[in-house]
């Protein structure tokens, strides 16, 4: 698979230092759940779940069964993400937004790896 990599002096050096700055004042522990792309259906569960605990409102489980069973996962056919993502390019996007990585505590850019 050929990348076509742009250096960082190519993007908009003003905004990337203006996310990262915002990032860097980020902190997630503020916010009660979350909910991630990767694992939609499952981190719903434990934020509704969290939510019935801290509030005592009850969830509707049964709307909530029948709403996410007929969602549509991701219906495309790709390759793993490691195929997308080697060293050299994990290393790229690191140099890029690596405080997105230390600010979510994310070990990789594919999870499985």
């Amino acid at each position: 698979i050929g990348v076509v990599k742009m250096q960082p002096a190519d993007y908009a050096q003003e905004d990337m230092a203006f996310v990262k700055e915002e990032l860097e004042l980020f902190d997630p522990e503020g916010v009660n759940c979350w909910v991630r792309s990767e694992e939609v259906v499952g981190d719903m569960k434990v934020c509704l779940t969290r939510f019935e605990q801290d509030t005592g409102i009850a969830v509707n489980w049964t709307l909530f069964e029948e709403r996410t069973a007929s969602l549509e996962h991701n219906p495309s056919s790709h390759a793993a993400c490691n195929v997308y993502y080697d060293k050299e390019t994990e290393d790229y996007v690191r140099q890029l937004e690596g405080y997105i990585f230390d600010r979510f505590q994310y070990q990789s850019c594919c999870e499985d790896a």
